[in-house]
């Protein structure tokens, strides 16, 4: 496994930022504070960014961990070779010497991450937070992209990104200019490689959606009340079928929770912390 390291800045006190090629892959990191690891994991089409509210205030109490997942941000581009997120988040870990378990905080895709993580690594995971979660296995009923990812081919990146960002999936978002630029300003920098190249990433066996009670790990389910209705059954699900699970419904919240009410999403996720201290 190669773990060369590239570091770009690490100033005492201050966001270490860099890059570990881990997996065959090179993976962007940045790292704030000290203590019990809480791993941020982003959602598609965007990056570390979109954790900025969380990432700052948990790090005063937590050693906050956010990196750019393959294909995203200032990580490598996916090539011809199989590989799975999670694996690719355990040699992450493992090469920044992180060995105890770490709080998983997941937004959509980011939740089918840590969830798939949970299930492969429980002894590497301490708690899960899962943030209008998707989970591997579950059959979308409204919500669909075909038309977005037809489009890249026939119109143009740019032209489907701008598609994305007009779904009703950010409708509640636009409502906040800062958001709404915030997200932007990620789409900008997303490459657009997912409309038009097949990932090789693995798929997870059985899947994710028919594991849930499996994963015997002390798990919030937080979620926007105006999220998209597949995104809700999701959540409900989860909170349903994982053992323990707490959960949270977010008033007058999209599908950005976390940036949309950042206030309300970091005091439940600072309750959930300080209960896993008992």
């Amino acid at each position: 496994m190669l773990t060369t390291t590239l570091v770009f800045s690490a100033p005492a006190h201050k966001t270490e930022k860099g890059c570990k090629l881990v997996n065959g892959t090179r993976l962007y990191y940045e790292i704030k504070g000290e203590g019990q690891p809480i791993v941020f994991v982003h959602g598609f089409m965007l990056d570390c960014r979109m954790w900025d509210d969380q990432f700052n205030y948990f790090s005063k109490w937590y050693r906050c961990i956010r990196y750019d997942i393959r294909g995203y941000g200032l990580s490598a581009l996916p090539g011809n070779e199989p590989y799975t997120f999670q694996e690719d988040l355990k040699s992450l870990l493992f090469s920044l010497e992180i060995r105890e378990p770490v709080i998983l905080v997941g937004h959509s895709l980011g939740g089918r991450i840590a969830s798939n993580f949970a299930l492969q690594y429980p002894r590497f995971t301490k708690a899960l937070v899962l943030a209008d979660s998707q989970f591997e296995g579950y059959v979308f009923k409204g919500f669909k992209l075909d038309t977005i990812f037809r489009s890249a081919i026939t119109k143009g990146i740019e032209y489907a990104k701008r598609k994305w960002l007009a779904l009703e999936l950010f409708a509640p978002a636009r409502r906040n200019k800062i958001v709404t630029q915030r997200i932007e300003t990620m789409l900008r920098f997303y490459s657009g490689w997912h409309f038009v190249d097949k990932n090789p990433v693995v798929h997870f066996i059985p899947p994710t959606w028919r594991q849930l009670s499996n994963i015997a790990l002390p798990t919030l389910i937080v979620y926007g009340v105006l999220d998209l209705p597949d995104f809700q059954e999701m959540s409900e699900g989860a909170a349903e079928k994982i053992p323990g699970a707490i959960k949270v419904v977010l008033a007058d919240t999209g599908h950005m929770s976390n940036m949309e009410n950042p206030t309300e999403f970091n005091r439940e996720l600072l309750d959930f912390f300080d209960s896993l201290q008992d």
